[in-house]
């Protein structure tokens, strides 16, 4: 950093080495984990991004026996189904081995790879597999690599297939991208090394070790799956080259990979007498002075070599292995002495276009270091020529640059027509001390058109901020994508405690709807639409939107504009896409009351997503009645008596909730009528309580007289099951059923005959207006003012006296004696008190205190249906017809988020 001229000026200037330090790996996982190395140590840290959870991976017994031998992990790469965690840990620089002994030097593998092969590991590469849990890594293999051959590159195939959206808001599915390989049971892992190696490893089906199949990208040949790989490679003479970057290409419906490389030439040196090259070397054009014996000619072919090396890979299977055919594409010349990074982006096709390949390269000229870089944007065409030979070659299409910047990052454009591209300011004004201003812009993130790399006419430039405090420390050169493209995570590159920045992305300028005549649609409602779709997480999404300076209207009509368009190409599961924007919705206003201050409000919000969440159980309890049907419409499994037991207990005091929220509310419309006002005690008007949207909103009426039936229903059954062939279970269940169906003070047959009433008439209503009222109410958490009358009609029919009995509602036989149900708490400890008082947000029965817990990252529940899973996987456990439905939310909780073990208990 270079300080100002004047002392009494407060700004920044960029020094040439800030833009040439050594990036820090980061990434953003498609479950919204945040995974950053240690920059000191050789340990990986998870955080997730919308809540307080986090943790460290398990570290290999290589580095837990000498965690000194290895440096910070500098390649860090997650699969697109985020199972499968890559990381490349290298030999920290100057470290000897003070002891013989292969094993206690490298710790060796559990059961494999131990002595010499640890003994001249230059790295090891790791690789964890996801449990059912965020928090639940497990190490599944660890391999050293030999000096010389570090790792590079890594990427993942396996991507499912993404969906865009056009100006008139239809959607469209785009082909598969990557390779699609038959045996292969997960994704496959793509490796490029030092040696300018491409390795595959991949798990076959049926085989539980790692398979790797490996090719030269310098040499042009055939490289099958299980012969030796050629070891006449090996360079000879003063130099060796070293590949130091590399980018791998994945296009649609292709089975061919694109890559690129760039390498280095060092000085030969030998280690313990032997020819192998080195890892690095300080060769920069920093150094001036010629070492002494060495030649001119030698001295200056040292450093960054002057062109980029494409080769294309064709991935073929013959049924029974794996090759891979290489064939050497034409290089291409840099165009500047220092090469920044380099990026595949493939352009889906459309239409008559077919699908076209590009490589971004940034390139950046130092000078003689007395000032900040130049840096230029190329973006080169890969593509397709027929002719007497078919061969592909690249042909450079655009190029920009941005004076004043320095060009850091370039990314691939949700819209998939465009990148986006991080520019760094090198002089930015420093607020002072004493003013307020904490944060100052160091840079901007811009999209492009992939075609010229001209400015996109639809969105808007976004700003780079950093702290007042870390200007010039917190350059943005370590950065990774949230997983629906709207934010961007920059940490530092200081080796203290790793500073996480989140920051904006180009936002999509508000557009019109033409189908539907709709204007000024907020421009997250496509992103959201098209999560709900793919079932992405939307976390990123939720951030956005919860946040205190966004107007609450700008919420709920962006929820709305979502849900309307992923309607629209719902596939026939109306019902599916209903469930998933609840679960959405209930993440958003959650979100949102946390950050909110006014305590009115706040409560107004928790209410709000309180009833949503509500909702997504009452259909969760559906699905279980549904799944537990056995022989006709009203019998049941008898094996899961007991658990649906805990449901119809839920539903009828759920029900009980509902009924006195219409008591209040009407006595509230009663004391408005007399006194034309409401009372002061009274935050919102009597029928905008958002529990009371269940009895209007169309979906949730369904839910709710489904659930009502779905109790009667059980309950009869029960009731008629012969005395002969009844069990302890079904005799304890049909009682309790029963018992507490008689003392709710609710005539469940009559309130069940009213909504199905009240389901009719909504029917039978003319036009879709209630369909589009009904959405805009899930959209706000609340009901619409044209749903007041229907919900105003339906509490006075529901308080007949022939429906609910006030006094058997309010006034319960346990609240006249005294409470004796906490006494066996007593000389427990404070964490099965607690866990006692909790119920499970799935089976809808209290927790176990002895069972693990887990805790929903989007609603907060906890649950533990998922411990009865795990137990049964063994080939000989039969999974009955309870089981499966709790199968369905071991990776998911009933609202759509994704389980973690409970810290909080």
């Amino acid at each position: 950093m270079f300080p100002s001229s004047s002392s009494k000026s407060k700004s920044w200037s960029a020094a040439p080495t800030d833009f040439n330090f050594p990036s820090r790996p980061i990434t953003w996982s498609s479950s919204s984990l945040l995974l950053t190395p240690d920059p000191v140590k050789p340990t990986i840290y998870a955080r997730h991004f919308s809540s307080s959870v986090q943790f460290a991976l398990t570290s290999p017994v290589p580095i837990l026996a000498n965690p000194d031998r290895w440096g910070p992990a500098s390649v860090l790469s997650t699969a697109p189904s985020d199972e499968w965690l890559f990381a490349f840990f290298p030999k920290r620089e100057g470290w000897h081995d003070p002891s013989s002994n292969g094993e206690q030097a490298g710790g060796g593998t559990p059961g494999t790879q131990a002595g010499a092969a640890w003994d001249s590991a230059d790295g090891l590469w790791c690789l964890w597999q996801r449990g059912m849990e965020l928090d639940n890594w497990t190490l599944k293999e660890c391999w050293p690599t030999p000096l010389g051959k570090r790792i590079v590159a890594a990427s993942w195939t396996g991507a499912p297939r993404q969906l865009r959206m056009d100006a008139s808001g239809s959607i469209e599915r785009l082909p598969l991208r990557g390779l699609q390989v038959p045996p292969v049971s997960g994704p496959v892992l793509l490796l490029v090394n030092q040696a300018h190696q491409l390795s595959l490893h991949y798990y076959r089906n049926y085989v539980l070790s790692m398979v790797s199949v490996t090719c030269s990208l310098n040499q042009m040949g055939q490289y099958s799956e299980n012969k030796p790989y050629p070891r006449n490679e090996q360079q000879r003479g003063p130099t060796v080259r070293l590949c130091t970057d590399a980018a791998i290409g994945q296009g649609y419906n292709d089975n061919a990979l694109l890559l690129a490389t760039h390498a280095s030439t060092y000085p030969r040196t030998r280690m313990n007498g032997g020819d192998d090259p080195p890892a690095t070397l300080d060769v920069s054009d920093e150094q001036t002075h010629r070492p002494p014996g060495v030649p001119v000619a030698e001295y200056e072919s040292w450093g960054e070599e002057s062109m980029i090396y494409l080769a294309r890979v064709v991935v073929q299977f013959d049924g029974i292995m794996m090759h891979l055919g290489v064939e050497a594409l034409n290089p291409v010349y840099c165009r500047a002495p220092h090469v920044g990074r380099m990026q595949f982006i493939a352009t889906p096709p459309t239409g008559d276009k077919h699908e076209l390949h590009h490589l971004a390269v940034t390139y950046l000229d130092y000078g003689n270091y007395s000032s900040p870089p130049e840096s230029e944007l190329v973006l080169y065409t890969v593509q397709h020529y027929e002719g007497e030979i078919r061969r592909w070659a690249p042909l450079r299409e655009a190029s920009r640059t941005f004076p004043s910047c320095v060009i850091d990052r370039v990314f691939e454009a949700p819209s998939r027509t465009g990148v986006y591209v991080v520019v760094l300011d090198t002089t930015c004004p420093v607020p002072s001390s004493r003013s307020a201003v904490k944060e100052a812009p160091i840079g901007k993130v811009v999209e492009l058109k992939i075609s010229d790399l001209s400015d996109a006419e639809n969105t808007e430039p976004s700003l780079l901020v950093a702290p007042a405090s870390a200007i010039g420390s917190h350059l943005p050169l370590s950065v990774a994508l949230s997983p629906n493209s709207i934010l961007l995570c920059t940490v530092g590159p200081s080796l203290g405690t790793p500073s996480t920045w989140i920051q904006s992305l180009p936002r999509r300028k508000p557009f019109t709807l033409p189908r539907t005549g709709d204007t000024s649609i907020p421009p997250l409602s496509s992103t959201y639409a098209l999560a709900l779709l793919t079932r992405s997480t939307t976390d990123d999404l939720a951030h956005v939107l919860a946040h205190p300076s966004l107007p609450k209207s700008e919420l709920s009509s962006t929820m709305y504009h979502a849900m309307l368009l992923s309607e629209s190409r719902q596939n026939g599961l109306p019902g599916l896409m209903k469930f998933e924007a609840l679960g959405v919705v209930t993440e958003a206003y959650k979100m949102r009351a946390k950050l909110c201050v006014d305590e009115r409000e706040k409560e107004r919000l928790e209410r709000g997503w309180m009833a949503i969440h509500d909702l997504c159980s009452l259909s969760a309890c559906n699905r279980a009645f549904d799944d537990c049907r056995e022989g006709g419409e009203e019998e049941y499994d008898r094996g899961a008596v007991w658990q649906l037991l805990g449901l119809s207990c839920w539903v009828v005091e759920f029900v009980e909730k509902l009924v006195k929220q219409c008591i209040r509310s009407s006595s509230l419309v009663e004391t408005m009528a007399r006194r034309g006002a409401l009372p002061t005690f009274t935050p919102d008007p009597p029928l905008d309580a958002p529990a009371l949207l269940l009895l209007a909103q169309p979906f949730a009426l369904f839910n709710l007289q489904t659930v009502l039936e779905h109790v009667r229903k059980f309950r009869a059954f029960l009731a008629a099951i012969p005395p002969q062939t009844r069990d302890e279970n079904i005799e304890i269940a049909s009682t309790t059923l029963t018992d507490l169906v008689a003392c709710s003070g609710i005539n469940f047959p009559a309130v069940g005959a009213m909504l199905m009433e009240s389901i009719k008439e909504m029917k039978d209503m003319k036009g879709s207006g209630h369909i589009d009222e009904g959405r805009k109410s899930l959209a706000t958490a609340a009901p619409t003012p044209a749903m007041k009358p229907a919900i105003q009609k339906i509490i006075k029919q529901l308080l007949d006296t022939e429906k609910v009995n006030k006094s058997l509602l309010f006034l319960k036989a346990s609240d006249l004696v005294d409470d004796i149900s906490h006494l066996s708490l007593h000389g427990s400890s404070s964490r099965q008190k607690k866990i006692r008082m909790m119920k499970d947000v799935i089976l809808k029965t209290g927790l176990l205190p002895q069972d693990p817990v887990f805790v929903c990252l989007r609603c907060g529940g906890h649950s533990q249906a998922q411990n009865r899973i795990m137990k049964n996987t063994g080939p000989s456990d039969k999974l009955d017809k309870w089981g499966a439905w709790e199968g369905i939310w071991t990776r998911r909780c009933i609202c759509g988020g994704s389980w973690a073990s409970s810290t909080d208990l």
